[in-house]
């Protein structure tokens, strides 16, 4: 069971981290205000140039995985992902425990609601998948319930925004998941990622390192069923193992 916990933003990179073994993820470098959603696609290249770049010029390789901002991605992003060679993605669930290949993408045209739209105009199948290819990115499925920031971390601007959660809470969710995925993994012998998304900002607050602390001591209990793993290190296996 491939368990990949450690996750570093390129804003904050030094170089400490950039001589060390930590794998360094591409997320854009967007204000709160401008999610992909949000930009043209001519923008998003924009950004996402730029961000290989510096990232490639602080630490002398290009990236190879990407999560989206509040994994929210816009209509031309797996397409600029692969067209940069990137290999994996974290920002997306069509699982909750397993890498994949990323579904192949198709435009939708969002219905209009009207009194006198018949129904059957908007009820339609999505296109069938095409199968994967040499350039198709592997999905390592992030989840709002794998990560500290949204319960323990508080925003003024932000409506969702708790902060005050206790940390107990998040513990025991954690370790709940887990263990059902551990026997999941036990049942099927299929291998599982258990993929924790830590912000420096929250768990580095003085009420959550512990926490973080005691989750981790407490999977490495598991001994020799768990391994901690880069991302890039399970998608490359992965793939090994799943070749197209």
């Amino acid at each position: 069971m491939d368990t990949a916990m450690r996750y570093v933003h390129i804003t904050n990179l030094d170089p400490v981290i950039a001589g060390s073994s930590k794998e360094a993820g591409e997320t854009p470098l967007l204000t709160k205000s401008q999610g992909a959603q949000q930009l043209t696609p001519e923008q998003e290249k924009d950004v996402l140039s730029h961000c290989i770049e510096v990232y490639t010029k602080l630490l002398g390789r290009r990236p190879t995985g990407y999560r989206a901002p509040l994994y929210q991605l816009g209509a031309s992003t797996i397409e600029l992902l692969e067209q940069h060679s990137i290999l994996y993605d974290a920002s997306l669930a069509h699982h909750d425990s397993k890498p994949y290949y990323l579904p192949s993408q198709h435009s939708v045209t969002p219905p209009t609601y009207t009194p006198s739209t018949p129904a059957h105009s908007w009820m339609k199948p999505l296109p069938r998948q095409t199968p994967p290819t040499a350039s198709t990115l592997i999905e390592i499925p992030g989840n709002w319930y794998m990560e500290d920031m949204t319960p323990l971390q508080f925003w003024p601007h932000v409506e969702n925004s708790h902060g005050y959660v206790d940390v107990r809470v998040i513990e025991g969710m954690w370790k709940d998941r887990f263990d059902w995925i551990l026997e999941e993994a036990r049942e099927d012998g299929e291998e599982r990622v258990f993929p924790l998304i830590l912000h420096p900002d929250t768990s580095g607050m003085a009420h959550v390192v512990g926490m973080v602390k005691r989750v981790l001591e407490w999977v490495k209990g598991f001994g020799e069923e768990i391994e901690f793993c880069t991302f890039e290190r399970v998608a490359r296996e992965w793939k090994e193992r799943n070749p197209v």
